[in-house]
């Protein structure tokens, strides 16, 4: 695999990556800096579906995989995921384990940008939840619950592959989100006595 000649999805060859996102039918030159400028303004532009999402964060996935771009990944993703709400459920599950992912990244900047932007999205999606009742239900629950588990030194479930997280990170994120999002524990009340033992314990 090469800079020049990166495959990241089924649909590309060796000098082009074909993309439908959103049904737009559009060609993009494998080079990956050209490649995530046209996505980011096709997420501007509101031309991605849920179907040109998948396409996206698989792309993302096969930087990261390659070392590649991992700022520009992680703004993408931001971008893709603050822009609309097309990404939900395994999707969204898997964009956010990407940055957690960066998070854990060597590279100092990186690691700084992608704890960012974890703060960010861990937000949205309780922000997405408040705002349209009990849709998110399941992707709140689910990321609530693998941050408890994280904390307590367990391997995630819903975010599959995160196997563990800094214990103050993840207590700083519990904490923000009980102290932003009180009304959401009605949705999710079944992890509320897990989760204010877990943040007492680490008090």
């Amino acid at each position: 695999m090469t800079r020049e000649t990166l495959k990241l999805s089924r649909y590309d060859n060796d000098k082009n990556l074909r993309s439908d996102f959103g049904g737009c039918g559009l060609i993009f030159y494998c080079g990956f800096q050209v490649c995530l400028h046209s996505v980011q303004k096709l997420i501007t532009g509101g031309h991605v579906d849920v179907k040109g999402a998948r396409s996206i964060v698989e792309t993302a996935v096969g930087l990261l995989e390659a070392g590649l771009e991992e700022i520009k990944v992680l703004q993408t993703v931001t971008l893709l995921l603050t822009t609309n709400a097309v990404v939900r459920g395994a999707l969204l599950a898997q964009a956010l384990v990407l940055c957690f992912r960066l998070y854990a990244s060597k590279d100092t900047m990186t690691s700084h940008a992608a704890g960012a932007t974890v703060r960010q999205l861990v937000s949205l999606v309780f922000e997405r939840l408040e705002s349209n009742g009990q849709e998110g239900k399941d992707d709140a629950y689910g990321l609530l619950t693998d941050l408890i588990l994280l904390v307590n030194g367990e391997e995630a479930v819903w975010l599959t592959g995160v196997r563990d997280l800094p214990r103050p990170f993840g207590l700083e994120l519990l904490e923000s989100i009980l102290a932003r999002f009180p009304s959401v524990f009605q949705k999710v009340r079944q992890v509320i006595p897990v989760c204010t033992y877990t943040c007492k314990r680490g008090e």
